[in-house]
């Protein structure tokens, strides 16, 4: 069976292709590479559900961090890794108090469809003191009102620092205060 897949860059535009009541797979996955011949792991979301259209609805969100020696390097690259498994955790609270059934495990899908680089707006990634970063649920409803951006629709994401709030585009690049 040739089963067509959406790729999707943000979780209000997969809860527009699968809304709830229906079952999704959330898992957290992990796989090995390098960057620049420097040992890598990659530690990724990943959300899936089938549309109307029987098509299946793909949310991906990743993050590599160095792992020379097989463990994380100190600090952010650290914290980004431990941060994961409360990533997913947020998620799938979330998801299951809109009332989908959240099941474990991935659909299958071939290896030369690619996801695209997408985020969980719900949650937003902050700096908890020198080179740490942590994952929390939003606390303003700005992921039920997404913004987008202006040069190519994606949603945009929020990073404070200092206390001062950028939003920048995760797919074309874009920068804003």
């Amino acid at each position: 069976m040739n089963q067509r897949v959406v790729k999707l860059i943000a979780l209000a535009d997969f809860e527009g292709e699968v809304p709830p009541p229906g079952p999704v797979r959330l898992v957290l996955t992990e796989s090995h590479t390098s960057r620049e011949s420097i040992p890598a792991t990659e530690t990724a979301l990943s959300l899936q559900g089938i549309n109307s259209q029987g098509e299946i609805a793909w949310l991906y969100e990743s993050h590599t961090v160095l792992t020379p020696g097989g463990t994380p390097l100190p600090g952010i690259e650290t914290s980004i890794y431990r941060a994961m498994p409360q990533l997913h955790a947020l998620v799938r609270d979330y998801l299951l108090q809109r009332g989908y059934q959240v099941r474990n495990g991935a659909y299958g899908i071939p290896k030369s469809v690619y996801p695209i680089r997408a985020q969980f707006e719900i949650v937003e990634w902050s700096e908890n003191g020198d080179d740490e970063f942590v994952v929390r649920l939003r606390t303003d409803n700005d992921h039920l009102n997404c913004h987008r951006c202006p040069a190519c629709g994606a949603t945009l994401e929020t990073l404070r620092e200092d206390g001062q709030a950028w939003q920048f585009c995760l797919n074309c690049g874009l920068t804003a205060p």
